[in-house]
């Protein structure tokens, strides 16, 4: 039998690393330098994505991922409208106005994890109470 426990806490973790995935895509995404296998390298951020799959013996498993070119949206604008910004400026302490991070999207999928995180909590604490009246009834 599969325990909603254990389905429950594999939501909270996967709903905090979806969180922390996206925090970590807002904060980074006007970097233009990396570490590489402990160098540090010149190259736009490359943002995160997460993969959230179900097990096989219930519950679920977050895969971080780098994000590919198709999962990247840049701000795109309409043909008729002109960008009086330049290509990306790389200023002298590493940093630069990347498009590579939708801030709107990554809010939305904070709020999201939020909420996934909240239902899982509420999980347990369901769980909880009707292991508490159980006892109560065998007593």
């Amino acid at each position: 039998m599969v325990s909603p426990v254990n389905i429950a806490v594999s939501g909270l973790v996967a709903a905090s690393t979806r969180l922390a995935v996206s925090a970590n895509n807002i904060a980074n995404q006007a970097s233009t330098q990396a570490r590489v296998d402990g160098k540090v390298v010149d190259r736009p951020f490359v943002p995160q994505v997460v993969d959230q799959v179900s097990l096989s013996t219930g519950g679920v498993q977050a895969i971080v991922r780098d994000a590919k070119s198709s999962d990247v949206k840049p701000d795109a604008k309409p043909d008729d409208e002109v960008d009086d910004k330049p290509p990306l400026q790389v200023q002298p302490e590493g940093f630069a106005e990347a498009r590579n991070v939708d801030v709107a999207k990554e809010l939305i999928a904070q709020k999201i994890a939020a909420y996934d995180y909240e239902a899982n909590l509420k999980t347990l604490k369901i769980n909880d109470r009707l292991q508490k009246s159980l006892l109560d009834i065998l007593a």
